[in-house]
């Protein structure tokens, strides 16, 4: 091995190594404009069509990873003129999940240098909504970002309210009522709000605006749904004034099926303790997921997969629940309730309702079909009342 090595050695360490080859980098790019009104769809049909991406881009996207672990970033193009509230908070959400961006662009068929100039100096304001919570606030949104050293004394008002405090950043001013408002008032932004570049408003507007808390309270969305049970089990909901639910599932055993449907339909929950077992009791915060107002009606995803193991032939009863202790709802009372858990066991005589120790439920069942493999989700039961606590 060794031999000659006087003749080799020399050369073999005076050789360059070789220049290390470098990572080649390989990037995917997808235009399109993201428009939710397009080809004259109504309003309603739009915001259906942000909460499809909302509930099914997640699922797309996890199962795909690049070389530093992010999922696909989607550039939602999204239409200036074609600005809703409703929209761009769901968006805003997906973005802050690590999803993409939001970016925006105007139409400009046929347009004009003139009209151009217009539409970018359009400043005015987009929406105003009534936050409930601690701190009880009117929140004003405007198109541009605003100068926050102007004083708005006499700019803005609301009937029958005196004296306002205001805060003021980046596109948003929070109107702030001297006490806690109950019922309809009218607000007034008049001309001549600034924005970041001291440009006037230059069209008021009025909103009418309603204090009342909504009750809290759940709802599942969409009616028998057939959802692909390999990529995650994707169960949408809605929730009002709730910052965190228990999700409890009880599964009916396959070889119990009969048994389970000679007592109920299959939307009934009769003798459950016969036939099935508790398989998950779980709390799940709300307050993570992005939500900027948790005092109206939003919507939220639960990948079941992520919970449970599901068992193809078996049925699973789905109940999403709450308790006081849950809600954002500002109570006047100062009562708590301290019994914020309750594991279901075995041991539990209750055989009919089981989630009956919780004071809130909307349930929902489900069916693994061996045949298929599919989620198939009926509705149970839903009751949307919401009870006072004593």
């Amino acid at each position: 091995m060794l031999k000659n090595i006087h003749l080799w050695l020399p050369s073999y360490l005076s050789r360059r190594p070789p220049a290390a080859v470098p990572p080649t980098h390989v990037f995917f790019c997808f235009v399109d404009h993201y428009e939710p009104l397009w080809n004259k769809a109504s309003r309603h049909q739009g915001l259906e069509r942000v909460e499809y991406w909302f509930e099914n881009y997640p699922r797309m996207a996890d199962s795909i990873r690049d070389a530093d672990g992010r999922p696909p970033q989607h550039t939602f193009f999204y239409p200036a003129e074609e600005y809703v509230p409703e929209y761009l908070d769901l968006l805003a959400r997906l973005c802050g999940r690590g999803y993409g961006e939001v970016e925006v662009h105007l139409h400009h068929d046929n347009d004009t240098a003139e009209n151009l100039k217009a539409t970018l100096n359009d400043f005015k304001v987009t929406n105003a909504r009534v936050e409930q919570g601690t701190s009880q606030q009117v929140v004003i949104q405007f198109s541009d970002p605003l100068n926050e050293k102007q004083n708005l004394e006499g700019l803005i008002s609301i009937v029958g309210i005196g004296t306002l405090d205001f805060e003021i950043k980046d596109n948003e001013i929070r109107v702030f009522p001297p006490v806690r408002q109950i019922g309809s008032h009218q607000l007034t932004i008049e001309e001549g709000v600034l924005n970041v570049l001291n440009y006037k408003m230059k069209k008021g507007s009025s909103f009418d605006l309603t204090f009342e808390q909504l009750v809290p309270a759940t709802r599942f969305t969409g009616k028998g749904n057939i959802l692909p049970s390999s990529d995650g089990l994707i169960l949408p909901f809605e929730a009002v004034n709730l910052k965190s639910v228990n999700v409890q599932v009880i599964k009916i055993f396959e070889n119990n099926i009969l048994q389970f449907l000679q007592m109920n339909d299959l939307a009934g929950g009769q003798e459950l303790r016969r036939v099935g077992t508790p398989v998950l009791n779980k709390k799940i915060s709300l307050e993570n997921s992005g939500v900027t107002d948790l005092g109206k009606w939003n919507r939220f995803t639960l990948d079941l997969a992520k919970l449970i193991s599901t068992e193809p032939g078996a049925i699973y009863q789905v109940r999403i629940k709450f308790r006081k202790a849950d809600a954002a709802y500002v109570c006047d009372s100062n009562d708590t309730d301290t019994d914020d858990t309750t594991e279901l066991t075995q041991e539990d005589n209750n055989d009919d309702a089981i989630g009956d120790a919780f004071r809130h439920d909307t349930g929902r069942l489900f069916h693994i079909a061996p045949e298929i493999n599919r989620l198939l989700i009926s509705a149970i039961g839903e009751r949307d009342g919401y009870q006072t606590y004593s």
